[in-house]
């Protein structure tokens, strides 16, 4: 009774704005409405890398990323193959990408990239593979210090965003953050996409400012750029008419993975938008070797994991809950309506998050950055959902590549059907139990628990199931 009268109140809501005056109706100004990245910074920096934040191998191993690379999916194939494409999407300039993440790689002993320096260039389709490009919000490439690259990404314009709405303005070189916060964001993004998918192509798309006019139009150059998946680290409050938008995020063959926010309960959009998988937060407790524990071997995560109920837990600061506006797509009813991962009664309306991995800054990753923050720079220990979304843009390009490679098409979540959403399908009850880690501990203000729960979703992936079931769907 309570989920219909919820539905008629909004339905009210929207004949009354259609009844009054068109100042009621009028859409926000996205120049006006700015993002923030939910990021989270453990402690100062340290000029080496001292055991401050999991590395690649520790959070491989703990989620089963490796055993899919024993299998040939690591997002491409090195040199002149195929490469699936991840787009990250943030706003401001990031000077030092380039050098921070070579030094990322060098220390984590993961796999090079191309278009790192001048004397080593790429192209999106045309390799070599992996291929690391940077654009501005129009497109255009922005190349090595001292090497700026005139030639054009490969595949072209291929799906501008279908409502021609949003701000936006010109000129391809943004401005720093003053904050530095986010030029580190892009570090942690960047290198934990290529920590995931090592062998993928990442195309970093800067926005000239954090207004979501801005960071769309980046989204829709990473789309035209490529993109099979693209990761979104920010957000800002619903606000309405915010359903207007979310055709920015409506592609065939692209997924859009956005973090959930670090507030505890609540609501982001684009998190909420049901055209996009929400990423949530736990804690992850690991020994040296990678191995999940309740012991708190690891020196910078003990005293946060010991005694924990279980070696992975809800992060208090996941966001998640029910969204004020966009009502619940057809991939979560079919859930509702059948009980299945015990799905809630959201009163019709999209719950997030989707899907969680590791956020908590106390578990938090290993990030490089020179672009100084709060004053410093070299290696941080970073949290917050914002690592939860690059992490899972990297898992969804492994799935991707291995889709390519049996000529399929990639990925993407299309909410009017009640199978539109392929991580939903891999928590169907006969597969639920083995493509994620159920987390069953833990609280934002909502309580974690069995089956999906509003600060984890689903939980987090168990890697070589779950990108095993989104190949063969």
């Amino acid at each position: 009774m309570w989920r219909a009268a919820r539905i008629a109140a909004t339905c009210s809501v929207a004949l009354l704005l259609s009844a009054t005056s068109s100042l009621a109706v009028q859409p926000p100004d996205l120049r006006r409405i700015v993002a923030y990245h939910p990021i989270h910074v453990k402690g100062g920096a340290t000029s080496t890398y001292v055991g401050n934040g999991y590395t690649p191998a520790q959070i491989r191993g703990a989620y089963g990323i490796d055993q899919l690379y024993q299998q040939g999916i690591t997002g491409g194939n090195p040199g002149q193959g195929k490469a699936a494409v991840i787009a990250i999407v943030d706003a401001y300039d990031a000077p030092t990408i380039w050098n921070d993440l070579s030094v990322f790689i060098t220390q984590m002993g993961i796999a090079s990239m191309h278009g790192l320096t001048a004397g080593d260039p790429c192209t999106i389709s045309g390799g070599p593979h992996p291929c690391f490009v940077k654009i501005c919000q129009t497109g255009s490439i922005v190349g090595p210090p001292a090497a700026a690259a005139a030639s054009p990404l490969a595949r072209g314009a291929t799906g501008g965003h279908k409502g021609g709405k949003g701000g936006g303005g010109g000129g391809c070189t943004p401005g720093q953050d003053p904050t530095g916060g986010w030029e580190l964001e892009a570090s942690l993004d960047v290198e934990w996409a290529h920590a995931v998918a090592p062998d993928a192509d990442i195309v970093l798309a800067e926005a000239n400012s954090n207004s979501l006019g801005d960071l769309l139009t980046a989204s829709n150059s990473a789309v035209a750029a490529g993109a099979h998946v693209v990761s979104m680290s920010w957000g800002a409050r619903e606000f309405s008419l915010e359903f207007d938008y979310d055709s920015y995020f409506s592609h065939a063959g692209v997924t859009f993975v956005a973090a959930s926010g670090d507030g505890g309960a609540g609501t982001i959009w684009p998190a909420v938008s049901p055209n996009v998988i929400a990423a949530g937060g736990t804690t992850l407790c690991l020994d040296a070797q990678g191995n999940r524990t309740t012991a708190g071997t690891v020196a910078f995560a003990s005293s946060t994991c010991a005694g924990q109920p279980a070696p992975e837990t809800a992060w208090s600061g996941s966001g998640g809950g029910d969204s004020i506006y966009e009502t619940e797509p057809a991939y979560q009813t079919y859930f509702y309506a059948n009980s299945y991962a015990s799905f809630p009664n959201t009163g019709g309306f999209r719950a997030t998050p989707d899907v969680a991995l590791d956020a908590n800054p106390s578990t938090g990753l290993a990030v490089y950055d020179t672009t100084p923050y709060s004053g410093e720079t070299g290696w941080f220990q970073v949290g917050g959902t914002s690592a939860a979304a690059p992490a899972w843009a990297g898992l969804i390009a492994l799935a991707d590549y291995a889709r390519m490679q049996s000529s399929k098409p990639t990925l993407s979540v299309s909410p009017g059907s009640s199978a539109g959403a392929p991580e939903y399908n891999a928590a169907l009850p006969a597969v639920y139990g083995t493509d994620y880690f159920d987390i069953v501990y833990g609280s934002n203000g909502h309580a974690a628990g069995s089956g999906y729960d509003l600060v984890t979703g689903f939980g987090s992936a168990a890697a070589n199931y779950l990108v095993l079931n989104l190949l063969n769907q």
